[in-house]
């Protein structure tokens, strides 16, 4: 373990986790976290729900020493009890997160961290992605939270290519990550002076493969869009990466003035959204 207490990535945050679980060590994890770190607990029923229920922590913990003397609570529960217990590296959505397993059950809970200068300032508890599975079948976490790096890339080129094929060579202005940052949508772009904001869903004949927009996705996709004045759409890919369809996520009454007002022809955009 380096000396420094600045976290170099979130890689390097995953194995302080680790450290500090594998060897029931508080004092491993407390150089990296900020004074006012925040902690974000969860409900469910997981090998630690037994360990926490003994505890009755809150929801939220705020403050470096108040989050430490919780996890002080936890470790020594561990030991009392003899529990197994483990914390190995996962890539969830192309980031590195430490998961925590008691008793050989490797679906209970990982750690999301948020790194500013150098330091832990909030921990958030989630199950995994096995736990989700188990309990509630495939794609729990819906669209925003599950689409990979490669994925979004595949998106990038289907619309491109899409918009090239019904609209020619017009130019595509794609928002930054940046930009996108806690976002209602995964991509958002301009076109012919209209903004598009994207949620991209995965179709298969195989149930296990599809992913799909959680009504609460496409309610805020809806809401972000209507105050920004942009267009709502999700983009379907298949298993593949290819594009699969394109669907409006609003009447086309909402949408008409809008095209009159920059010149555009309604039959042209309307072709952007044939199933």
């Amino acid at each position: 373990m380096p000396a420094t207490n600045d976290v170099k990535s979130y890689m390097h945050a995953a194995e302080i986790i680790c450290a500090c679980w594998n060897n029931l060590d508080t004092s491993i994890i407390e150089p990296y976290l900020s004074e006012d770190v925040i902690w974000k607990g969860m409900e469910h029923s997981g090998p630690l729900n037994d360990i926490d229920l003994a505890i009755d922590p809150p929801l939220t913990i705020k403050g470096k020493r108040n989050y430490l003397e919780y996890l002080e609570k936890i470790f020594a529960r561990l030991r009392l009890l003899k529990h197994s217990f483990s914390a190995d590296i996962v890539c969830e959505n192309d980031e590195y997160r430490a998961r925590i397993t008691i008793d050989y059950q490797d679906e209970d809970e990982v750690y999301r961290l948020t790194i500013e200068n150098g330091l832990i300032t909030e921990i958030q508890i989630m199950p995994s992605f096995e736990w989700w599975k188990e309990l509630f079948g495939p794609s729990p976490f819906g669209v925003i939270s599950q689409t990979t790096l490669h994925e979004q890339a595949s998106a990038i080129a289907a619309i491109e290519q899409y918009f090239k094929t019904i609209l020619g060579n017009k130019t595509i202005t794609w928002a930054t990550p940046y930009e996108l940052k806690n976002s209602h949508c995964q991509l958002s772009f301009n076109c012919e002076g209209l903004d598009y904001d994207v949620l991209v869903e995965i179709h298969s004949w195989d149930d296990n493969k599809c992913r799909f927009a959680m009504k609460s996705e496409f309610d805020r996709l809806k809401a972000g869009c209507q105050v920004n004045d942009h267009i709502p759409c999700i983009l379907a890919l298949d298993e593949k990466g290819q594009f699969a369809s394109l669907t409006l996520v609003e009447k086309m009454e909402v949408i008409a003035p809008k095209l009159r007002s920059k010149g555009i022809d309604e039959l042209t955009f309307r072709e952007l959204f044939k199933k």
